[in-house]
């Protein structure tokens, strides 16, 4: 988890800021990579502190989702991922 936080943290956001978006959700939905390539808009309801994601093709047909928390600082951004607390840049935050 060390390794997840300090890349979060120190990659730079204008080359890695995809790669961070998709480490976040493929952490926090454990998600395998068809579920990560298959996402779409559609299958993200986003609210000012909450974001449920929704995995209609799943290798095992059944239907899930996962949400994410943030709780705001302000340089960095702590989310619970399902027990998981992520730290992150602000940027990334912004995304919704």
């Amino acid at each position: 988890m060390e390794e997840i936080t300090k890349f979060l943290l120190e990659a730079p956001d204008d080359k890695f800021l995809v790669h961070k978006v998709g480490m976040i959700f493929g952490v926090a939905g454990a998600c395998r990579r068809e579920e990560l390539y298959n996402l779409k808009i559609e299958d993200i309801e986003e609210s000012d502190r909450i974001m449920i994601v929704k995995l209609p093709q799943t290798k095992t047909h059944i239907q899930r989702s996962f949400v994410i928390i943030n709780e705001p600082n302000e340089k960095v951004d702590h989310m619970d991922i399902q027990g998981v607390h992520l730290v992150a840049p602000s940027s990334i935050m912004g995304l919704w």
